[in-house]
């Protein structure tokens, strides 16, 4: 689902730069700040350096099963 939201200019120069800085669309760098976001306020007795490996290992495709000979 979309929908159109606000966001003050300064925080969109930032989303840009940060994009840039990290590969990534203006859109995708967004929804990567949000759900750390949340991820953060869901859970605000953990770090945030392991709250961004937690998110950073759930993108990642489920690896396939290892058959041994």
């Amino acid at each position: 689902m979309s929908m159109a939201i606000e966001i003050s200019e300064d925080l969109i120069q930032a989303i840009h730069t940060q994009a840039t800085r990290s590969n990534r669309t203006v859109s995708g760098q967004a929804d990567y700040w949000l759900r750390i976001g949340k991820l953060a306020e869901d859970n605000p007795d953990l770090p945030l350096s392991f709250l961004k490996d937690i998110w950073q290992a759930l993108q990642e495709p489920e690896s396939e099963e290892y058959h041994f000979g």
